[in-house]
């Protein structure tokens, strides 16, 4: 009887890696959502998401080669009301961010979760108005590989 991998379990052990090197004190996050919520909380926020999927019958035991692909999207608020925190700031923080999420998937590139791990292509930066709150907004494409067996 068929039972194919369920793509939730490599988004959550991602988002898993990302709230351990990314939120807490002295840490660039405010918070990591392993599903895109209706408001952040705390900023910068990161926010993993599914992004779709390949399910190919490539193996000689009646198995499929899972890839999963990930969304990895960085907000980061361009001001705070009631402190210093300006452009400046939200340039320096998608920098790091980005450079330590780099190095959870080069940390991470195999184990429990996935075969492998690895970026899907470059990544993109925009800017986005949610509520009246402008943001500098990262967006990561991961891929995941995934044996069955």
């Amino acid at each position: 009887m068929a039972n194919s991998v369920n793509r939730e379990t490599s988004r959550d052990a991602l988002a898993t890696l990302l709230t351990t090197a990314l939120v807490g004190t002295g840490l660039p996050a405010g918070a990591v959502f392993n599903y895109r919520p209706a408001t952040f909380g705390a900023v910068p926020a990161v926010v993993v998401t599914s992004e779709g999927g390949e399910r190919l019958d490539e193996t000689l035991d009646n198995s499929y080669l899972d890839y999963f692909y990930l969304a990895v999207f960085v907000f980061v608020p361009y001001a705070v009301a009631g402190s210093t925190w300006g452009p400046d700031d939200a340039e320096d923080a998608i920098d790091l961010i980005e450079k330590m999420i780099a190095d959870v998937v080069m940390d991470n590139r195999s184990g429990s979760n996935w075969h492998y791990i690895e970026f899907a292509q470059r990544s993109v930066i925009d800017d986005i108005v949610i509520g009246s709150e402008e943001f500098k907004r990262e967006t990561l494409h991961v891929k995941v590989s995934k044996f069955q067996g």
